[in-house]
């Protein structure tokens, strides 16, 4: 097992860098000409919040498969979930704080509520993907 070990790791690596950089590309590129209107509500919310809570709703996730890979492993039950979901907020603010930098996009509070939403929300879900799915014990990422 030991080649396609490797290129399953380099895979699920390149797979997070890749959403990496079309989040902050999403994050950052003025959709001013865009065909649709953002400001149109969807179930009583609007359109770009309901987006940006879909954009942030995979970090943790994937966030979590590269953590099994890695060689750090954090004591304690949750300390593992505190450190994905602490750095994940850190990144939904730097994209929202990156925004108020440019002269074509701005820095909204509800977009970084809408943010946080989705980390917290897929945080709390990673756990019981991490113990049935990603847990050392199955092997499936070795």
């Amino acid at each position: 097992m030991g080649n396609s070990s490797i290129y399953n790791k380099k895979g699920i690596v390149a797979l997070f860098a890749l959403y990496l950089g079309v989040l902050f590309f999403l994050s950052l590129y003025p959709f001013s000409s865009a065909p649709v209107d953002m400001s149109q509500y969807i179930l009583g919310i609007r359109t770009d919040r309901i987006i940006h809570f879909i954009m942030f709703f995979p970090l943790p996730l994937l966030s979590g498969f590269v953590y099994q890979l890695s060689r750090l492993k954090l004591k304690g039950r949750f300390g593992k979930y505190v450190l994905i979901c602490f750095i994940s907020l850190i990144i939904a603010s730097l994209t929202e704080f990156l925004q108020s930098l440019t002269d074509f996009r701005d820095f909204d509070i509800l977009d970084l509520v809408a943010n946080y939403l989705s980390v917290i929300v897929s945080s709390i879900l990673l756990i019981p993907i991490d113990i049935y799915f990603l847990n050392d014990r199955t092997g499936r990422l070795q």
